[in-house]
């Protein structure tokens, strides 16, 4: 269930040093887009492709963008050593450490479309909550995964402080949870009532008492199972390690 963020740091220029080989080419607040042809995403690309156009002598292009203009401006890197005392090829260019990307997108949909959105949302969430009791079952992913409502409580209060957004998504999605397991064909469920219907459409006649007795007792063994583990674990995460 966990989705990654891109967190790259822009290229854009904020310092040159004294003995810059873009004195007087770059300045504080371009923009790096592209190295020698080499598209550049993030900072974290300048060095490499400075030190491959190091390695193949003589100048490169670097374009940047400058006011809202492109600029193909000529390059030489210069020969120097790093923080260790390693040659490595510079520039002498600097990049601001105090990038913190946004961390949330607010987007905002019209009636119709936030209908379409819910749905499709919807079925996103119901696809990754089968997957993963899949994982479970076939231990793929590990038991503690399972919680019973002391974690709800806990998840519920965290997403409470973050906004009545935050709040109502954790409870769309602890309302479909729900809805699956109450589909899963154990008996005494309601899936498990959906699961003798399909025996009796295909037997062409009900189940006897016994055998949905004996269904009973099955279905009570693995929801009691299934709560014990849950509250195991919940206890488990209110122990100190």
């Amino acid at each position: 269930g966990l989705q990654w963020q891109a967190s790259l740091q822009p290229a854009q220029v904020d310092s040159l040093t004294a003995d810059s080989a873009v004195a007087g080419l770059l300045q504080p607040g371009d923009l790096i887009v592209a190295i020698d042809g080499q598209r550049i995403e993030g900072a974290d690309q300048v060095s490499a492709q400075i030190q491959e156009l190091g390695r193949r002598g003589g100048p490169g292009m670097i374009e940047v963008l400058r006011g809202g203009e492109r600029l193909a401006l000529e390059v030489t890197p210069r020969a120097g050593k790093d923080g260790q005392g390693k040659p490595v090829w510079q520039i002498g260019v600097g990049f601001s450490g105090a990038f913190s990307p946004a961390y949330d997108t607010l987007m905002r949909y019209g009636p119709l479309d936030a209908v379409t959105v819910a749905v499709r949302e919807t079925g996103r969430l119901a696809s990754d909550s089968l997957g993963m009791m899949a994982r479970i079952v076939t231990g793929k992913a590990s038991l503690q995964n399972v919680s019973g409502p002391v974690t709800i409580a806990r998840v519920a209060n965290v997403s409470a402080k973050r906004g009545l957004d935050w709040f109502l998504q954790f409870l769309a999605l602890l309302s479909l949870s729900l809805c699956i397991i109450n589909l899963l064909p154990i008996p005494i469920l309601d899936g498990g009532h959906l699961l003798y219907y399909l025996i009796e459409l295909v037997k062409g006649s009900p189940l006897s008492e016994r055998a949905i007795a004996a269904g009973q007792y099955i279905g009570l063994a693995l929801l009691a199972g299934l709560m014990g583990l849950a509250f195991y674990n919940d206890i488990l995460g209110l122990v100190p390690r």
